[in-house]
């Protein structure tokens, strides 16, 4: 019996202890903005450029967030954009000359298999879908294809038996069929019915096409914009007057349905297996604990989110992002396990003896 043997309450406080440290990982986030020239930086920089980390039930949290200007610790006020991605907004921030302003996260990121998943859920009904097809962005026309033929392509995939579940298995192999992975180096998202005309292109491209397909049957649906950390990543991109660069992750775009209170993930391009259920179920937010959501875009155009925006009266704008797991945290976790074990094992032997 347990309470004739307290030692093996020892035993499982340990384990306990000892298992904390695998549960999550922390990581930095520092995004930093320099504007030069003179103007006022407002709610249409804030918005695009210093995006809170959302928290995320067993996917995500974040735990800090502090905000400097030119090295000061500054207030601000959390506000939504149109959306509802959540940034923050210190005020109208008036400047002549050059202004720094530093955004610092830390976020904490549940590891598997600790880690919570959102799974493919068979025999979704067509009943109480919420989903509209936006405008802009989601309604171009190619040379070679229109918005008419991407509306085609999602009434030939829907057949009159399927449930949603089944449609959206449908988009995922018939884009698998006919996807090419390609990076462009220019960046940016292409628009649906320009992508469906020769079907290569990013991670971004591919998920605006299966997110329009899904939009067109009424599936609430939104692109995802992540980053995967990784150590040696670096991006940079430039022009005469503004520049970004990306440091310690890879960006990364995939899919979002949430259909009648179940959400589904699908990603085509850093998913593990290769069927189309493993593009839900083994999507990189169920399988990773290196990827990090920053914000959703449904009926916006993404693009408005990748640019570099700058301020009325800049000469130049240097956009710079940088993304560290927590160093102090991995020796930490070492230490904990190294120690936690041996303990543990002179404590098993202990046992044995009496």
């Amino acid at each position: 019996m347990l309470s004739e043997k307290p030692e093996w309450i020892y035993v499982l406080v340990l384990t306990v202890t000892i298992t904390a440290p695998l549960l999550y990982k922390t990581y930095h986030i520092r995004v930093e903005y320099v504007a030069r020239g003179e103007g006022i930086i407002g709610a249409e920089i804030f918005s695009r450029h210093f995006l809170l980390v959302p928290t995320i039930d067993q996917i995500q949290e974040r735990t800090r967030a502090q905000m400097y200007v030119n090295g000061v610790p500054a207030n601000f006020s959390v506000k939504r954009d149109s959306e509802g991605n959540e940034y923050a907004d210190p005020g109208p921030i008036y400047f002549s000359g050059a202004v720094n302003i530093t955004l610092v996260q830390d976020v904490r990121v549940a590891s598997p298999p600790f880690r919570g998943r959102w799974l493919l859920r068979e025999r979704i009904t067509w009943s109480n879908l919420e989903g509209t097809y936006p405008g802009g962005f989601w309604r171009c026309n190619s040379s070679s294809k229109s918005f008419e033929d991407l509306v085609a392509l999602s009434n030939q995939l829907r057949k009159p038996s399927d449930t949603v579940d089944q449609y959206i298995i449908n988009v995922v192999r018939w884009t698998l069929e006919r996807y090419k992975y390609s990076v462009r180096e220019e960046g940016g998202v292409t628009c649906p019915a320009a992508f469906m005309e020769r079907m290569v292109g990013s991670c971004g491209d591919v998920h605006a096409f299966v997110a329009a397909l899904l939009k067109l049957q009424g599936v609430n649906t939104s692109l995802v914009y992540a980053y995967i950390a990784f150590p040696e990543a670096r991006q940079s991109i430039a022009t005469s007057t503004i520049s970004f660069t990306l440091e310690g992750a890879y960006p990364h775009i995939f899919v979002i349905a949430s259909i009648s209170g179940v959400t589904l993930p699908i990603d085509l391009t850093a998913s593990a297996g290769s069927t189309p259920a493993d593009k839900i179920s083994k999507a990189s937010v169920n399988e990773l604990d290196n990827i990090i959501i920053l914000y959703r875009v449904s009926g916006s155009d993404p693009n408005d989110y990748l640019l570099v925006h700058a301020p009325t009266g800049a000469r130049e704008v240097k956009l710079t992002i940088r993304v560290a797991a927590d160093a102090r945290e991995d020796v930490e976790r070492y230490a904990v396990l190294a120690s936690g074990f041996l303990v543990l094992l002179l404590l098993l032997r202990e046992m044995r003896s009496t």
